[in-house]
């Protein structure tokens, strides 16, 4: 009796091995890990992916980290190319999408894609305001001086929703080139009550529309 017990309790134990080896390959199947370049409305940031496959459809998601830009031209969407962080964690933000195959031609996978980008990070504005003018009669803006205006705000927080077209292009049985080419609806909210956007001083919310680009390598963990 003790014999089959320790024989029952070892065919118990082979068979929960196998169930394990098979779920953590089946978990693992079609995975791919991406690096990649997004000119995003608010900011340029660098993404690292992982993404699963599910017969045509790739889902994904991972971080980003946000790039400040050493100039910031106030223009009349006060966002675009403007994010400005202050700490680590305001560089940080998340990136989560998919992407459908419509078809694929040799080496070249065409997709429709999702993207949604989230961030939580200060705003820095920089603008020239007119000073004086260089001339008795002035008639343009290069005849005026001109004084340098930054401001720092936030935190904002912005929400990218982006739709568009992709490229997958194999370079090599696990290497690929990613393209991708959208536009999109960015939701912002203003959480610094000290510096109003719009109104008296309450907290601002909005929305832009986007225009996206990206570049990227991805990798595939197998085949």
């Amino acid at each position: 009796m003790e014999g089959f017990a320790l024989h029952f309790i070892q065919t118990m134990k082979n068979k929960l091995l196998l169930i394990i080896i098979i779920s953590t390959h089946n978990l693992f199947s079609q995975l791919s890990i991406e690096s990649n370049y997004n000119l995003s409305y608010i900011s340029p940031n660098q993404s690292i992916i992982i993404k699963k496959l599910f017969n045509r459809i790739e889902i994904y998601g991972g971080l980003k980290y946000s790039i400040n830009k050493k100039t910031n031209l106030q223009s009349l969407a006060i966002f675009k190319k403007t994010s400005y962080a202050r700490s680590f964690s305001e560089h940080l933000g998340s990136d989560i999408g998919f992407e459908f195959n419509i078809f694929t031609l040799k080496t070249v996978k065409f997709n429709l894609f999702f993207d949604n980008q989230f961030s939580l990070s200060s705003v820095k504005i920089i603008n020239y305001l007119a000073y004086q003018p260089l001339i008795p009669e002035p008639q343009s803006e290069l005849d005026y001086s001109y004084l340098k205006s930054e401001k720092i705000f936030g935190k904002v927080l912005s929400i990218d929703n982006i739709i568009g077209i992709s490229l997958n292009i194999e370079l090599s049985n696990r290497i690929y080139l990613i393209q991708k080419v959208g536009y999109g609806l960015l939701f912002w909210k203003n959480y610094d009550k000290n510096f109003s956007l719009i109104g008296d001083g309450k907290i601002n919310t909005g929305f832009y529309f986007t225009n996206f680009y990206n570049i990227g390598l991805g990798f595939k963990l197998n085949k």
